[in-house]
């Protein structure tokens, strides 16, 4: 049995103030926000289809209030799929948007949990939950947006907005999908198309979003990369009498190839 604690302390004192225990598998990710801490875990649910066996990837995600008098239980949801990290959760005005990466497996009940025949799908999916007081509850969804087969890369929240990344990381080939959430009911999705590549993060620059020389979308193209890393070495003398190159050297010459690349 696996648990995780939250513990709320003085910040002068570090004298313990409230504690909340949950039962539950090991945490994907922690989201903070100014009052609540969200918790999610994922977990693996199974079911009989025909004369297969389906198991899915799921998470658990529970909210837990904070302020000066302790910690308060606010609610909880179950969502398909698993988070990469927190910067899959994002609140804004009463509606927590999560974007986990999904997995599903099918295989036949006469075989077993093993191998044989066994047939497996990914994708990603996007939710708005309400965070009502009576219940939190699922108000807006994109439900396998992505091409099959395509795992989750890289997500950011801005306001109104959410840009993901998917890709297929045999081909290394990924669109970036923007998401208008104004409405949470009607989501609106525009994806780029396919761009050589996979995501390692995504950020905003300026008034908007750039994709041009890895601003918005960082692509780690291999060949491309050590060509710059090759191009930058011929610029760096031979150090007399041989012995390591200085760490500054390094770090100068690993940014300069970034930026080429």
């Amino acid at each position: 049995t696996r648990y995780s604690t939250l513990t709320a302390l003085h910040a002068e004192t570090l004298d313990v103030l409230d504690t909340r225990s949950v039962l539950a598998g090991e945490l994907d990710a922690v989201y903070v926000n100014a009052g609540t801490v969200y918790l999610a875990w994922r977990y693996t649910a199974t079911e009989t289809v025909g004369a297969d066996i389906v198991t899915r990837l799921r998470t658990g995600i529970l909210g837990i209030a904070y302020d000066d008098e302790g910690l308060t239980v606010r609610g909880s949801v179950a969502l398909d799929g698993c988070l990469r990290n927190q910067y899959c959760m994002d609140e804004r005005d009463g509606i927590l948007r999560v974007v986990p990466g999904t997995e599903k497996g099918r295989y036949p009940a006469l075989v077993g949990q093993n191998n044989a025949g066994f047939v497996s799908s990914l994708n990603a999916n996007l939710y708005c939950v309400s965070l009502a007081a009576d219940g939190w509850q699922v108000v807006g969804q994109d439900i396998g947006f992505a091409p099959d087969g395509e795992t989750l890369q890289s997500v950011r929240f801005n306001g109104q907005y959410a840009y993901v990344c998917t890709a297929v990381t045999v081909t290394l080939n990924d669109p970036v999908y923007f998401f208008d959430l104004s409405d949470p009911a009607r989501i609106v999705r525009k994806d780029t198309g396919t761009i050589p590549g996979f995501s390692h993060s995504l950020y905003l620059q300026g008034g908007g979003v750039r994709r041009e020389r890895g601003r918005c979308h960082v692509r780690m193209h291999m060949d491309t990369l050590r060509n710059a890393i090759q191009s930058e070495l011929q610029g760096i003398p031979d150090r007399p009498g041989g012995g390591t190159v200085r760490r500054s050297a390094v770090r100068d010459l690993c940014t300069a190839a970034l930026r080429r690349a």
